[in-house]
């Protein structure tokens, strides 16, 4: 895994910092995944949806955030590249 983008933006606590990463995932086990964000039912679903980045689909995905879907647009050739999908 690598970082590639960081972004910050002020918050009524301070600055709230974005580290965001590119990963080949190999494997996901949707029954291990925990924290609050999962345990509480007001917070919605949080279901795993898979996008193929070589193609057009990204574009109508609404990912949060905007700049990591801006960020992928502009670099998807690298990006492919730096998780060995592409060469």
């Amino acid at each position: 895994m690598s970082q590639v983008l960081l972004l910050s933006a002020p918050s009524p606590d301070g600055l709230v910092i974005d580290h965001l990463f590119v990963a080949r995932l190999v494997g996901l086990d949707e029954s291990r995944r925990y924290g609050p964000e999962f345990s509480d039912p007001g917070r919605g679903t949080y279901d795993v949806e898979r996008v193929d980045l070589a193609g057009d689909a990204l574009a109508p995905v609404d990912l949060k955030p905007a700049e990591l879907k801006d960020y992928i647009l502009a670099n998807r050739d690298a990006l492919l590249v730096e998780v060995g999908l592409a060469g």
